[in-house]
């Protein structure tokens, strides 16, 4: 997906409210530890644009899990994969008397993130390739599938040297017979945000290749 430009800051109340008040479109998640994945989804309560506040409500069976976030964020990043947007909120209230409401600030941006318009093809379970780059055997599954080529992700941690105008002439699909093979050229690596990949939350890189055979 590719970032909008940031967004005028006299209309974010208008689009925080078309935002949080999408039934299940609003959560927020991180990791404790690097380890352990917490992901909770909100309720959207009310907007206050005078106090510039936003207030929302979790089940009681998520409050150990937002306490958990809380015990080590000022911040909290919210997603809505609905909207295909993401807002960073500082918090100023993390529960009331039943410790099932919590308030923050209103962001200072919101991004929003395009899709791109071009026939894709819906995989209906993970395909993994395979190929050999250097001395490295990578195994992925694809992320993004369409006519003319495809993209894998990679974490923060993998750096495989892959660029722009690589040619890897053998991949392989585990799944069918080693027999069948194709080659693609890397057309672009781009930079995921933090947390814009729901399993990247440290972000990573996007690597996008065209078929070549």
């Amino acid at each position: 997906m590719k970032a909008k430009k940031g967004l005028d800051t006299g209309r974010i109340p208008e689009i925080l409210n078309n935002v949080c008040s999408k039934k299940g479109g609003l959560f927020i998640y991180d990791y404790i530890d690097n380890q352990e994945k917490l992901k909770i989804m909100l309720i959207f309560r009310s907007l206050d644009s005078k106090k510039k506040e936003i207030e929302f409500t979790v089940a009681k069976t998520n409050m150990d899990n937002l306490k958990k976030m809380l015990a080590v964020h000022k911040q909290l990043t919210f997603f809505s994969p609905v909207r295909s947007c993401s807002f960073t909120c500082e918090i100023i209230s993390d529960s009331n008397a039943d410790k099932t409401v919590f308030r923050v600030l209103f962001p200072e941006q919101i991004q929003f993130y395009d899709r791109r318009k071009a026939t894709r093809v819906k995989l209906s379970r993970p395909v993994m390739i395979l190929f050999k780059f250097g001395n490295f055997t990578i195994q992925k599954n694809i992320y993004d599938l369409g006519q003319g080529g495809f993209a894998i992700l990679f974490s923060k941690m993998e750096q495989y040297g892959l660029e722009a105008g690589t040619v890897i002439k053998r991949i392989l699909i585990p799944s069918l017979s080693n027999e069948f093979s194709f080659s693609a050229q890397v057309t672009s690596c781009k930079k995921i945000l933090p947390h814009e990949q729901e399993n990247y939350p440290y972000g990573g890189t996007r690597v996008s290749f065209k078929f070549t055979t």
